[in-house]
Parts: C-alpha cells; sequence; structure tokens
C-alpha cells in the first residue's frame, strides 16, 4: 500500500526512467497518469496508485 503518496514530475521522471521533458509532452498529450494540481495550478503531484494503474493500462 502507497498510503496515498503523491510524487512530483521529477519524482515520477526518475521513478520511470526517463526525462522531466518527456513526462511534460505525455501531459501536454494527455498520454500521462492522471494528475492532481495543487496550489492554484502551480503545483503538479501525481498519486502513486493513479501511476500504477497507468503502467499496468501501457503495459496491456
Amino acid at each position: 500500500m502507497n498510503n496515498g503518496e503523491l510524487l512530483s514530475i521529477n519524482e515520477l521522471a526518475a521513478l520511470l526512467g526517463v526525462s522531466r521533458s518527456t513526462v511534460n509532452a505525455w501531459r501536454m498529450d494527455g498520454a500521462a497518469p492522471a494528475e492532481i494540481k495543487l496550489d492554484g495550478g502551480k503545483l503538479i503531484r501525481f498519486r502513486r496508485e493513479d501511476i500504477d494503474r497507468w503502467l499496468e493500462s501501457e503495459a496491456a
């Protein structure tokens, strides 16, 4: 269980072994995991559970 862990763009990029710009490109294309916008949209975070679900769907 991940207890609602939230990852930043940099943390997601490191987890996946890709660059921050790759994650941002995926975001702009609508191909990234679901994101949460905090602080009026200034902070972007990803729920670990959404990342895991997204990875499962990409592997299918």
